[in-house]
């Protein structure tokens, strides 16, 4: 009895993983230091990972007729998630760049990936 009771609580158990991991990974991709993917419910997710250099950066996303930025932040390693306001049409490539802000004013790219939702 307790043996089943074990079984069918694990299978409870990686069902409910399995539905939690699909609704937010199910699409990614990652370059350089930017992951890109979507929540459940469509919106675009992107990540700031390990791979670039601390300092001040701006994340942006884009898609035909959308362009949007972050503003700028400073990062100093771990991970910064956003979850933008965004829900693009199921088959819209989307893309999103990390530019790191240079001490004489101009900007370089930490990652482009783009992914299809």
């Amino acid at each position: 009895m307790m043996k089943t009771f074990f079984r069918a609580a694990l299978a409870s158990a990686v069902v409910a993983t399995s539905a939690l991991t699909a609704a937010t990974t199910a699409s990614a991709g990652a370059n350089g230091c930017v992951w890109i993917g979507f929540d459940g419910g469509g919106r675009v997710v992107t990540q700031h990972q390990s791979g670039c250099v601390s300092g001040t950066y701006h994340m942006d996303i884009f898609y035909p007729g959308v362009h949007d930025s972050s503003g700028a932040y400073y990062w100093n390693g771990g991970i910064k998630r956003t979850t933008w306001n965004r829900i693009p049409t199921p088959g819209t490539k989307v893309c999103a760049q990390v530019w790191r802000h240079k001490s004489d004013g101009s900007y370089e790219s930490g990652g482009l990936p783009c992914e299809t939702r």
